[in-house]
């Protein structure tokens, strides 16, 4: 069969593949175990992938001018363009980090897909922060796969507006999040940590396209739960390759 992909479209999509399988020991955690060497020094996990680096979070707070609302994050094929990334004109998405903006963030899951290993959310109430969020993935000839993954605090926690959820779940161009965000002044803050990235300009520098993150110092992890439910007849959710 002919292939209708690009040389650089084919090396995306096979590196995006990798995202779904894990690599460390275990085979459980999202993230990669340290690799500092005796000496302190940054070791190399695998031979052409390069430095583990510690991730680094990328933080987005949302607010809400108005009465409650669905707020969607990514998707940046279909929001990216859209009139206020698809949301109510009440919603302003913010990147909190100086330099970069969430158009630019959409605009890299396009050509630089990740893989979420943790996100830390942060919110006004407790409700805020627990209400269910939607995983959605276009996946073209009319067909969407949608997981729905439920954040839970831990009742050993002091805070109860702060909750950690770790489960892998990649952001690329066709994936999106979906919440409902409370009425005026609820403000929540997202924080996205990948365990892993795509990128073509690694090949310039003879490395492999994945780049692999060791997890953030962040305290206990609360991990979430994830269901996937059946989007139609004969359409499960393919969760080895959206969660």
């Amino acid at each position: 069969m002919k292939n209708f992909l690009s040389p650089n479209q084919l090396a995306i999509a096979q590196a995006t593949n990798e995202l779904s399988q894990w690599h460390n020991d275990n085979g459980t955690q999202p993230f990669y175990p340290d690799t500092l060497n005796d000496l302190g020094q940054q070791a190399y996990h695998d031979p052409g992938r390069g430095p583990v680096e510690i991730s680094e979070a990328h933080i987005l707070q949302v607010s809400n001018s108005g009465a409650a609302a669905t707020v969607t994050l990514f998707g940046s094929y279909t929001n990216r363009t859209a009139t206020n990334f698809g949301n109510a004109v009440a919603i302003t998405v913010t990147y909190l980090l100086t330099g970069f903006t969430y158009a630019q963030l959409l605009a890299q899951t396009e050509s630089k897909p990740m893989q979420v290993g943790m996100v830390r959310i942060e919110g006004t109430t407790s409700a805020q922060v627990t209400n269910p969020v939607t995983i959605t993935e276009q996946v073209g000839i009319g067909r969407t796969n949608t997981a729905a993954i439920i954040p839970l605090t831990s009742p050993y926690q002091q805070i109860n507006t702060v909750t950690y959820v770790q489960k892998a779940f990649k952001i690329d161009g066709n994936i999106s999040l979906a919440y409902t965000h409370s009425a005026t002044p609820e403000v929540v803050k997202w924080y996205f940590y990948a365990s892993e990235t795509i990128s073509l300009s690694r090949a310039l520098s003879d490395r492999k396209l994945v780049q692999e993150y060791t997890a953030p110092s962040t305290g206990p992890i609360q991990e979430f739960q994830a269901m996937a439910p059946r989007v139609g007849a004969g359409n499960a959710l393919r969760s080895n390759n959206l969660i």
